[in-house]
């Protein structure tokens, strides 16, 4: 009889641990997703991280893949460069007005996996960047205006003369903005008496207006700016009249690719992030590949916290009957749970770090086959997205550290209770 009693409580201790160990692993993995999956800060955490919007100017922004069809958008005008482009919209939308405009899409985005929401969307509000690109567009060329040499007159020359290479300086000068080029110099109006100006200056932009061989949407910019560009060159300053018909030369190209960009937006100026995966060539299929892992995802995740309190039951109940069996030995009814909870918290400790390897390598290459179905993806956005999918990763098997190391520490004040009651126990013999 004792020995069945033993292989008995054998048995029933080798089930009941495995219930421990099954269950603390659930528990684990829903508290995972629950509190991580469903919380909005372990995303922004990952983004920041990985430096994740000043890595959209200094990365993505850099692929030459990306950089030819800015260019291309903004009539790849030489009077900045592309470094000074990026300036621009980087003043335009900062990394701190990406990083609030990316947190709120991925807030909606957990709205929606929560049960919150019906409907996925995720939206970048690009209208007050928008709004910002030319002003700083426009400062950015005054500042390169500034930076040109002030060409003054030839004292050796006769008034003539001078007034002469003043002209041939206007027109070139003029060129240069028409075609959107930086100027090699900015004519100075001392040579030209000031009563002369304002007769010179009308008969000068009457023939640059009536210029067919000019764009005649520049045209219309000096048109439309006549009598500011005359005040100006009344008064002798002439860097300040380049700066404007700088920007009669700039407002139609930049106002084409800002209404191209717009076009692309609903009509409160935002991207739609889910409509433009599914929109792009190859994203149909991509996501009608993801549609039904995000269903899934969308049906269990509201039933994690049950599930995290069945899991909880499982091991505390697993402890408790697994101790219970032992009674009326107390210390048997103490150790065999403090060992039970020990090995699990241990093994589920070296668990996480093992599997954290293997889900970093198992995301890399969902990301990159998720991408090879979308053609056209720089390599540049690729790399970030694999950096941010492993900065969340390595917070989901983090997460399995400190309720490990706090199931190590129950099972081993367990253990200690344990000795405790066998020196008491030993004493109370020897008493006797």
């Amino acid at each position: 009889m004792g020995v069945l009693l033993w292989a008995l409580r054998s048995l029933i201790s080798s089930l009941l641990s495995a219930v421990i160990f099954l269950s603390f692993l659930a528990l684990l993995i829903v508290n995972s997703f629950s509190n991580k999956l469903l919380n909005d800060d372990v995303y922004s955490r990952a983004l920041a991280s990985e430096h994740a919007y000043t890595r959209i100017y200094d990365e993505v922004l850099m692929d030459p893949q990306i950089r030819q069809e800015i260019q291309a958008a903004l009539g790849d005008t030489g009077l900045i460069s592309y470094q000074d482009l990026l300036r621009v919209l980087r003043e335009a939308a900062p990394p701190e007005y990406l990083q609030a405009q990316t947190e709120r899409a991925i807030e909606s985005s957990v709205d929606y996996f929560a049960g919150d929401a019906d409907t996925w969307t995720a939206y970048i509000e690009l209208g007050p960047a928008l709004d910002q690109v030319k002003p700083v567009l426009f400062r950015l060329v005054d500042q390169r205006i500034d930076l040109v040499p002030l060409a003054q007159p030839d004292p050796s020359k006769t008034p003539g003369q001078q007034l002469a290479g003043l002209v041939q300086q206007a027109e070139a000068l003029v060129d240069d903005l028409a075609n959107r080029r930086v100027p090699s110099a900015v004519p100075s109006l001392e040579a030209l008496p000031a009563q002369l100006r304002g007769p010179a200056f009308d008969s000068f932009i009457a023939g640059l207006i009536s210029d067919s061989s000019l764009d005649p949407r520049f045209r219309q910019g000096l048109q439309n700016n006549r009598d500011e560009l005359r005040r100006v060159f009344v008064a002798g300053d002439t860097r300040q009249v380049a700066k404007l018909a700088a920007r009669a030369a700039l407002s139609p190209v930049v106002d084409d690719a800002l209404a191209q960009v717009r076009s692309r937006l609903d009509p409160q100026a935002r991207v739609d992030l889910v409509a433009l995966v599914k929109e792009s060539e190859g994203g149909g299929q991509v996501w009608a590949e993801l549609q039904p892992w995000i269903d899934q995802a969308r049906l269990w995740m509201p039933r994690l916290s049950l599930l995290g309190l069945l899991a909880l039951a499982g091991v505390a109940g697993g402890a408790f009957l697994l101790g219970l069996i032992h009674l009326p030995r107390l210390t048997k009814a103490l150790s065999r749970p403090g060992f039970a909870l020990l090995a699990v918290g241990a093994s589920s400790f070296f668990l996480s770090k093992l599997t954290q390897s293997a889900l970093l390598e198992r995301l890399d290459g969902l990301v990159d086959a998720s991408a090879a179905g979308l053609t056209g993806v720089p390599p540049s956005v690729i790399d970030l997205i694999t950096d941010v999918a492993g900065a969340v990763a390595r917070q989901l098997t983090d997460g399995f550290v400190i309720p490990s190391v706090a199931l190590m520490a129950v099972g081993i004040a367990l253990l200690f209770a344990a000795v405790v009651a066998f020196l008491v126990d030993r004493r109370s013999l020897s008493v006797d």
